[in-house]
């Protein structure tokens, strides 16, 4: 009996090559899921290795709006219910896979000895199917759905080398970039984590040719709406965006803007840093802020389901999407760039996050009565100051500074985990409904 699932996840700098996998006949189920630029959560959690507290690295995490650090003692099959009854994803197919799919991210080591995060794109999971070499295996793998509850894990955080065992095998990569570099990159566990929770809508739909590479119009799975059972749940372009259900209250420095002295969590490229804090507020924290505008006594803040940015943040919940970083520039200037999406704020009519950075999107950061704390921003595209008006909403309009353009900076102490990830209430709910997370596929 072979598993109908074989997950593998594909950061923007690798790249997979599965042509192999079945070179005589391909009619076995083999399908793609998306997950692009947009992640639902970064930063240290994760559910599967770590449930309830921080984990030791950073990671990049796509899916279901319901990921959290979950807490002790969840079992498998709550987290499964609480998994699969997200109302959202940031991945290719939705309502019927709320999984979650996160990889360690990737560190670049400066000469100095300092790293940055490496940007990426996204990922892609493979599903395919991979028949025995003999046997019955091979004539009829009765392929079987993917039990409720599954989670997965691949590599070892503490692997330095390659010693060729079956641990090392479970996870490949190539380099794949646009320019050569002898200089050092730290991928700062060595390892994929990725967690999967998917229920199918038809098996019997799937297990069949319409679903492979015997069907030309599958692409090598790139083309899921060739997929009979999948095609309904595709997403189309103009789906709204998907954010965290729950926001989590970690707010350290990640190294986006700017090079950190060492990585979250105490690594540096050799190891862990011994007599190091490993906790949030033991991170290097000094080059990130809390932007406070005085007018609307909020916090400035970003949806990651929506372009604007809004002075709406409260101090009783700081999160990433509070949390900004100035990126130095060749003029002298600075891009206001969110810890959180990577983007920066563009001086647009109303300002907005975008992914390019041109002159348009440089500030010039103004001291307020000798202050380094207490500051306007003034647009380089139209000379005009970064202004909050009354619906909290910013733009580059003001002539000159009031409370309007007025902001006072504050560096995070790194946030915490909460013990309660939001859904105890929940997994609570379905102990009087036990039906709903007993039995198997």
């Amino acid at each position: 009996m072979r598993s109908l699932l074989s997950v593998c996840l594909i950061a923007s700098l690798v790249l997979l090559v599965a042509a192999d996998w079945n070179r005589e006949k391909n009619e076995a189920p083999f399908w793609k899921v998306f997950c692009n630029s947009e992640q639902v959560f970064r930063g240290r959690l994760d559910s599967i290795v770590n449930p309830g507290t921080l984990s030791g690295h950073v990671h990049k995490v796509f899916g279901g709006s319901h990921f959290s650090s979950s807490v002790v003692g969840r079992t498998p099959l709550e987290e499964f219910a609480v998994t699969k009854s997200a109302p959202c994803t940031t991945c290719s197919i939705k309502e019927v896979d709320n999984s979650n799919y996160w990889t360690p991210d990737l560190y670049y080591r400066w000469p100095d000895g300092t790293y940055s995060l490496v940007p990426g794109s996204g990922l892609t999971v493979y599903y395919l199917s991979r028949r025995g070499s003999t046997g019955k295996n091979r004539t009829d793998p009765n392929w079987q759905p993917i039990p409720k509850g599954l989670r997965m894990l691949a590599g070892d955080p503490t692997r330095r080398n390659y010693d060729g065992s079956v641990k090392h095998k479970a996870i490949s990569y190539v380099w794949y970039a646009y320019r050569r570099s002898r200089r050092p990159l730290t991928l700062l566990s060595l390892n994929y984590n990725g967690g999967g929770f998917q229920e199918g809508p038809s098996w019997e739909g799937l297990a069949t040719n319409q679903c492979s590479n015997d069907n030309p119009e599958m692409g090598f799975g790139n083309n899921v709406r060739a997929c009979p059972p999948l095609a309904p749940y595709v997403k189309g372009n103009n789906e709204p965006g998907c954010k965290l259900a729950n926001a989590v209250p970690l707010t350290e420095n990640l190294g986006i803007s700017k090079p950190i002295k060492r990585m979250p969590g105490c690594w540096t490229s050799t190891g862990l840093l011994q007599g190091c804090d490993p906790s949030p507020k033991g991170s290097d924290n000094s080059d990130v802020y809390h932007i406070f505008s005085v007018s609307a006594n909020a916090y400035l803040s970003i949806d990651l389901a929506s372009p604007n940015v809004l002075a709406n943040g409260s101090s009783k919940l700081l999160t990433y999407s509070q949390l900004w970083g100035f990126s130095d520039r060749p003029s002298g200037r600075v891009a206001i760039r969110s810890e959180e999406s990577s983007k920066v704020i563009s001086a647009q009519h109303t300002a907005q996050m975008v992914g390019r950075l041109s002159d348009r999107e440089e500030w010039t950061i103004v001291e307020i009565a000798g202050s380094n704390s207490t500051v306007a921003f003034k647009s380089n595209r139209n000379n005009l100051y970064l202004s909050v008006a009354a619906d909290k909403t910013l733009s580059a309009s003001g002539k000159s500074i009031s409370s309007a353009e007025t902001f006072k900076l504050s560096n995070p102490d790194g946030g915490y985990v909460p013990k309660d990830d939001g859904f105890n209430g929940f997994v609570r709910a379905l102990s009087v409904k036990p039906a709903i997370i007993q039995g198997s596929n």
